[in-house]
């Protein structure tokens, strides 16, 4: 089955031209570039992207939901969330760091649960930061900027994966002002849970049973329903629904595919039950909801 969805090919060293450094791993990108990262109509991209706004302001929709980004407010945009469109003021300039997908999952301390936190900046990807929190942002982004654009060192993997996690240990301190980051110890558990999480991110289409997931991970449903549940609060069959409709919002903002194509591309048997599976977790119908997502344009 062909896939529509539009994705960045982060290889981030395509990014070369216009950023102040990329690699495979990581790039900066200063300016008022946000057009050059969000460069497509709509995309869903495998990378984090930390933003802070140094002056004026930009409006970026995501996942459906305007977001202003003012001087001093800093953007989180996790992977695998959709960007729609973004446009900013004529002074705008932003500092810009991005992180490929699966470096940040090679870094341990990253890698830890920290669900709480990644729900909260799902619902909240933007913050606004008081001047000590601006002020440490600034410098240990000026630090691995330097780091990166200068002489590379014996040990330069070692320095800049240290200064990454220091950058984001600094992070979680300040959205720790608004929801406490409860890293769950490393166990069996925990990294099935991860496990899960990187499958439902990366499987498109969406398969949409638990005894999917469950099969890939060699467990049984009940087993990984529990476990979901234990650490994220929610089940794996919300979680599943949610990634779904994630995907069903997005296509539906591509007014030039019928319905009827959507359907088909995610899997679903018939348009009948493709209508009352979108009906059951929006409260509308494909039609209905196509219509409220055009008209918020």
């Amino acid at each position: 089955m062909k896939q529509y969805i539009q994705t960045i090919d982060w290889n981030l060293n395509k990014l070369a031209p216009v950023s102040v450094y990329a690699d495979h791993r990581i790039a900066i990108v200063e300016g008022c570039l946000v057009e050059q990262i969000f460069a497509h109509e709509a995309i869903r991209m495998n990378a984090l992207v930390v933003m802070l706004c140094v002056q004026g302001f930009a409006r970026i929709q995501i996942n459906s939901n305007v977001r202003e980004l003012h001087t001093g407010d800093l953007l989180i945009y996790q992977p695998y969330l959709i960007v729609e469109k973004a446009d900013h003021s004529a002074d705008f300039k932003m500092q810009a760091l991005l992180l490929e997908k699966e470096y940040i999952d090679r870094l341990e301390f990253l890698a830890e649960n920290t669900w709480n936190v990644r729900v909260f900046l799902q619902d909240h990807p933007i913050v606004s930061l008081n001047a000590d929190e601006l002020a440490s942002f600034r410098y240990f982004y000026t630090l691995l900027r330097d780091r990166l654009t200068g002489v590379q060192r014996k040990y330069q993997k070692e320095i800049i994966d240290a200064l990454i996690q220091i950058f984001f240990y600094e992070f979680i301190e300040i959205i720790e002002r608004y929801v406490q980051a409860s890293p769950t110890p490393k166990n069996s558990a925990t990294t099935l849970f991860q496990s899960f999480v990187k499958l439902l991110e990366s499987e498109y289409p969406k398969p949409r049973t638990v005894a999917y997931y469950a099969d890939k991970l060699f467990i049984t449903p009940k087993y990984l329903s529990a476990v979901v549940k234990n650490i994220s609060g929610g089940t794996a069959s919300q979680l599943i629904n949610q990634a779904v409709m994630a995907d069903i919002n997005f296509l539906l903002k591509r007014s030039r595919k019928s319905i009827k194509e959507i359907a088909h591309e995610l899997g679903f048997p018939n348009l009948s039950f493709f209508g009352k599976y979108v009906k059951r977790y929006s409260g509308l119908s494909p039609k209905q909801l196509r219509e409220q997502k055009n008209g918020n344009k």
